[in-house]
Protein backbone atom coordinates (compact mmCIF):
# COMPACT_ATOMS: atom_id res chain seq x y z
CA UNK A 1 0.00 0.00 0.00
CA UNK A 2 3.11 2.07 -0.14
CA UNK A 3 2.53 5.95 -1.61
CA UNK A 4 -1.26 5.25 -1.86
CA UNK A 5 -3.63 7.83 -1.41
CA UNK A 6 -7.80 6.95 -1.25
CA UNK A 7 -9.66 9.57 -3.35
CA UNK A 8 -12.44 9.39 -1.69
CA UNK A 9 -14.32 7.67 0.96
CA UNK A 10 -17.83 6.51 1.08
CA UNK A 11 -19.59 4.44 4.06
CA UNK A 12 -22.36 2.85 2.85
CA UNK A 13 -25.26 2.10 5.94
CA UNK A 14 -27.19 -1.10 4.02
CA UNK A 15 -30.16 -2.09 6.22
CA UNK A 16 -32.02 -4.99 4.53
CA UNK A 17 -34.62 -5.32 7.08
CA UNK A 18 -36.11 -1.97 5.73
CA UNK A 19 -34.34 -2.07 2.09
CA UNK A 20 -32.42 1.41 2.81
CA UNK A 21 -29.10 2.03 1.39
CA UNK A 22 -27.77 5.57 2.86
CA UNK A 23 -24.19 6.99 1.92
CA UNK A 24 -22.07 9.27 3.80
CA UNK A 25 -19.26 10.95 2.09
CA UNK A 26 -15.61 11.60 4.14
CA UNK A 27 -13.85 14.30 2.07
CA UNK A 28 -10.15 13.08 2.52
CA UNK A 29 -8.55 15.93 3.33
CA UNK A 30 -10.50 15.43 6.45
CA UNK A 31 -8.07 15.58 9.85
CA UNK A 32 -8.00 13.12 11.83
CA UNK A 33 -5.17 11.27 14.37
CA UNK A 34 -3.58 8.26 12.42
CA UNK A 35 -3.60 5.25 14.91
CA UNK A 36 -0.40 4.23 13.65
CA UNK A 37 2.90 5.36 12.65
CA UNK A 38 2.73 9.33 14.20
CA UNK A 39 6.15 9.76 13.75
CA UNK A 40 5.44 9.77 10.34
CA UNK A 41 2.34 11.16 9.97
CA UNK A 42 2.22 13.32 13.08
CA UNK A 43 -1.11 13.38 15.44
CA UNK A 44 -3.43 15.32 13.09
CA UNK A 45 -2.77 14.65 9.26
CA UNK A 46 -5.05 14.08 6.29
CA UNK A 47 -7.75 10.97 6.12
CA UNK A 48 -6.31 9.36 3.23
CA UNK A 49 -2.88 9.18 4.60
CA UNK A 50 -4.14 6.03 6.57
CA UNK A 51 -4.93 4.15 3.10
CA UNK A 52 -1.17 3.64 3.10
CA UNK A 53 -1.36 1.16 5.56
CA UNK A 54 -4.45 -0.70 3.96
CA UNK A 55 -8.13 -0.43 3.99
CA UNK A 56 -8.73 -1.96 7.24
CA UNK A 57 -6.17 0.24 8.90
CA UNK A 58 -8.20 3.18 7.11
CA UNK A 59 -11.84 1.87 8.53
CA UNK A 60 -10.33 1.33 12.19
CA UNK A 61 -9.13 5.03 11.87
CA UNK A 62 -12.40 6.39 10.76
CA UNK A 63 -14.34 4.41 13.59
CA UNK A 64 -11.76 5.58 16.43
CA UNK A 65 -12.09 9.23 15.48
CA UNK A 66 -16.02 9.56 14.54
CA UNK A 67 -17.88 6.64 15.90
CA UNK A 68 -18.96 4.81 12.90
CA UNK A 69 -18.44 1.05 13.12
CA UNK A 70 -17.90 -0.36 9.90
CA UNK A 71 -18.18 -4.46 9.12
CA UNK A 72 -16.55 -4.41 5.69
CA UNK A 73 -14.57 -2.69 3.13
CA UNK A 74 -14.19 -2.28 -0.88
CA UNK A 75 -12.06 -1.03 -2.09
CA UNK A 76 -12.78 0.64 -6.16
CA UNK A 77 -9.40 1.52 -8.20
CA UNK A 78 -9.58 3.24 -11.14
CA UNK A 79 -9.44 0.43 -13.44
CA UNK A 80 -12.15 -0.86 -11.26
CA UNK A 81 -15.10 2.15 -11.94
CA UNK A 82 -14.22 1.17 -15.81
CA UNK A 83 -14.68 -2.47 -15.50
CA UNK A 84 -18.34 -1.64 -13.62
CA UNK A 85 -19.22 0.82 -16.51
CA UNK A 86 -17.79 -1.33 -18.85
CA UNK A 87 -19.74 -4.48 -17.80
CA UNK A 88 -23.41 -2.84 -17.58
CA UNK A 89 -22.69 -0.45 -20.68
CA UNK A 90 -23.66 3.20 -20.54
CA UNK A 91 -25.15 5.13 -17.96
CA UNK A 92 -27.63 8.09 -18.36
CA UNK A 93 -26.52 10.99 -16.48
CA UNK A 94 -28.18 14.51 -16.45
CA UNK A 95 -26.38 17.83 -17.28
CA UNK A 96 -27.93 20.87 -17.10
CA UNK A 97 -25.31 23.01 -18.79
CA UNK A 98 -22.80 22.59 -20.75
CA UNK A 99 -19.66 20.75 -18.72
CA UNK A 100 -15.63 20.60 -19.06
CA UNK A 101 -12.45 19.41 -17.06
CA UNK A 102 -9.11 19.86 -18.81
CA UNK A 103 -7.37 17.99 -15.80
CA UNK A 104 -10.19 14.36 -16.23
CA UNK A 105 -11.54 14.68 -19.25
CA UNK A 106 -14.57 15.24 -19.57
CA UNK A 107 -16.55 17.16 -22.26
CA UNK A 108 -20.22 17.66 -22.66
CA UNK A 109 -20.91 20.46 -24.71
CA UNK A 110 -24.86 19.68 -24.97
CA UNK A 111 -27.39 20.66 -21.96
CA UNK A 112 -29.08 16.79 -22.03
CA UNK A 113 -29.06 13.16 -20.29
CA UNK A 114 -25.41 11.66 -21.50
CA UNK A 115 -24.45 8.47 -21.82
CA UNK A 116 -21.87 7.93 -19.49
CA UNK A 117 -19.06 5.46 -20.94
CA UNK A 118 -16.28 3.41 -18.99
CA UNK A 119 -13.67 6.29 -19.38
CA UNK A 120 -16.12 8.67 -19.30
CA UNK A 121 -17.09 7.63 -15.84
CA UNK A 122 -13.42 7.53 -14.53
CA UNK A 123 -13.11 11.43 -15.66
CA UNK A 124 -16.35 12.27 -13.85
CA UNK A 125 -15.76 10.72 -10.88
CA UNK A 126 -12.62 12.56 -10.80
CA UNK A 127 -13.09 15.71 -11.89
CA UNK A 128 -11.10 19.02 -10.42
CA UNK A 129 -11.20 21.85 -12.42
CA UNK A 130 -14.61 21.04 -13.51
CA UNK A 131 -16.46 24.26 -15.51
CA UNK A 132 -20.13 24.67 -16.39
CA UNK A 133 -21.20 27.25 -19.30
CA UNK A 134 -24.48 29.05 -17.53
CA UNK A 135 -25.37 32.53 -17.58
CA UNK A 136 -23.64 33.04 -20.96
CA UNK A 137 -20.09 32.42 -18.92
CA UNK A 138 -17.40 29.07 -18.20
CA UNK A 139 -17.62 28.92 -14.37
CA UNK A 140 -15.52 27.29 -12.48
CA UNK A 141 -16.49 24.65 -9.61
CA UNK A 142 -13.89 26.05 -6.48
CA UNK A 143 -14.55 23.41 -4.44
CA UNK A 144 -12.05 20.83 -6.46
CA UNK A 145 -11.74 17.43 -4.84
CA UNK A 146 -14.35 17.91 -2.03
CA UNK A 147 -16.97 18.86 -4.76
CA UNK A 148 -16.44 15.48 -6.90
CA UNK A 149 -19.03 14.00 -3.97
CA UNK A 150 -21.90 15.17 -6.06
CA UNK A 151 -20.72 13.38 -9.66
CA UNK A 152 -19.61 10.72 -7.43
CA UNK A 153 -23.10 9.85 -6.07
CA UNK A 154 -25.08 10.93 -9.11
CA UNK A 155 -22.86 8.24 -11.04
CA UNK A 156 -23.55 5.41 -8.46
CA UNK A 157 -27.34 6.00 -8.58
CA UNK A 158 -27.10 6.53 -12.77
CA UNK A 159 -25.35 3.05 -12.41
CA UNK A 160 -27.83 1.67 -10.22
CA UNK A 161 -30.51 2.63 -12.24
CA UNK A 162 -29.01 0.58 -15.20
CA UNK A 163 -27.79 -2.44 -13.55
CA UNK A 164 -32.05 -2.43 -12.48
CA UNK A 165 -32.87 -2.42 -16.16
CA UNK A 166 -30.69 -5.24 -17.04
CA UNK A 167 -31.20 -7.51 -13.46
CA UNK A 168 -30.96 -10.99 -14.58
CA UNK A 169 -28.16 -14.37 -14.15
CA UNK A 170 -26.33 -12.99 -17.60
CA UNK A 171 -25.67 -9.43 -16.23
CA UNK A 172 -25.04 -10.38 -12.66
CA UNK A 173 -22.21 -13.10 -13.95
CA UNK A 174 -20.50 -10.23 -16.54
CA UNK A 175 -20.36 -7.65 -13.92
CA UNK A 176 -18.60 -10.14 -11.18
CA UNK A 177 -16.62 -11.86 -13.84
CA UNK A 178 -14.75 -7.79 -14.08
CA UNK A 179 -14.89 -7.03 -10.50
CA UNK A 180 -12.18 -9.02 -9.32
CA UNK A 181 -10.14 -6.59 -12.00
CA UNK A 182 -10.01 -3.19 -10.00
CA UNK A 183 -12.47 -3.97 -7.00
CA UNK A 184 -11.40 -5.95 -3.71
CA UNK A 185 -13.06 -7.15 -1.16
CA UNK A 186 -11.53 -7.66 2.18
CA UNK A 187 -11.66 -10.99 4.19
CA UNK A 188 -15.15 -10.60 5.66
CA UNK A 189 -16.57 -10.01 2.44
CA UNK A 190 -17.32 -12.67 0.27
CA UNK A 191 -18.97 -12.14 -3.35
CA UNK A 192 -21.47 -14.72 -2.80
CA UNK A 193 -22.61 -12.19 0.26
CA UNK A 194 -21.90 -9.11 -2.23
CA UNK A 195 -24.41 -11.13 -5.15
CA UNK A 196 -27.22 -11.49 -2.33
CA UNK A 197 -27.07 -7.56 -1.50
CA UNK A 198 -27.50 -7.49 -5.83
CA UNK A 199 -30.61 -9.65 -5.66
CA UNK A 200 -32.08 -8.64 -2.16
CA UNK A 201 -31.73 -4.94 -3.14
CA UNK A 202 -32.89 -5.08 -6.78
CA UNK A 203 -36.17 -2.86 -5.90
CA UNK A 204 -34.31 0.16 -4.27
CA UNK A 205 -35.16 3.41 -6.28
CA UNK A 206 -31.90 4.71 -6.65
CA UNK A 207 -33.44 8.42 -6.22
CA UNK A 208 -34.61 7.04 -2.75
CA UNK A 209 -30.51 6.17 -2.11
CA UNK A 210 -30.04 8.99 0.59
CA UNK A 211 -26.67 10.91 0.28
CA UNK A 212 -24.72 13.31 2.66
CA UNK A 213 -21.52 14.53 3.71
CA UNK A 214 -19.82 14.56 7.09
CA UNK A 215 -19.63 18.20 8.02
CA UNK A 216 -16.55 20.20 8.03
CA UNK A 217 -15.39 23.46 8.15
CA UNK A 218 -12.24 24.67 6.37
CA UNK A 219 -8.67 25.25 8.11
CA UNK A 220 -4.96 24.90 7.80
CA UNK A 221 -2.63 22.55 9.25
CA UNK A 222 0.82 25.06 8.32
CA UNK A 223 3.50 23.98 6.11
CA UNK A 224 0.63 20.90 5.40
CA UNK A 225 -1.49 22.97 3.69
CA UNK A 226 -5.10 23.92 3.60
CA UNK A 227 -7.13 21.16 4.94
CA UNK A 228 -11.41 20.23 6.64
CA UNK A 229 -11.67 19.75 10.40
CA UNK A 230 -15.30 17.35 11.35
CA UNK A 231 -17.64 20.08 12.74
CA UNK A 232 -19.48 19.66 15.86
CA UNK A 233 -22.19 19.71 16.76
CA UNK A 234 -23.65 19.19 13.06
CA UNK A 235 -21.32 15.94 12.65
CA UNK A 236 -23.87 14.24 15.38
CA UNK A 237 -27.32 14.94 13.89
CA UNK A 238 -25.51 13.53 10.49
CA UNK A 239 -24.61 10.57 12.26
CA UNK A 240 -27.83 9.88 13.84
Amino acid sequence: MSGQRSDVVKIMRVNPAKGTVTVLTCARDTVVTPLAHQSIYRKCNRLNVNFQNGATHLTWTITANVGIPIAQTIVVSLAGIINAADAIGVANVSFPYPAKDAFSGPNFTHERCENITNFQARAEVRRRDYQGFHNGAWNTDVTSDYGRKCPQNELTKAVIAKAKGLYGPLTINLFMSKAPSGIALDSNFSVTELVGLVVKFHPLDPSDMLTSTLPTTSGSLGTRGNVLFVEEPAMEFTLE
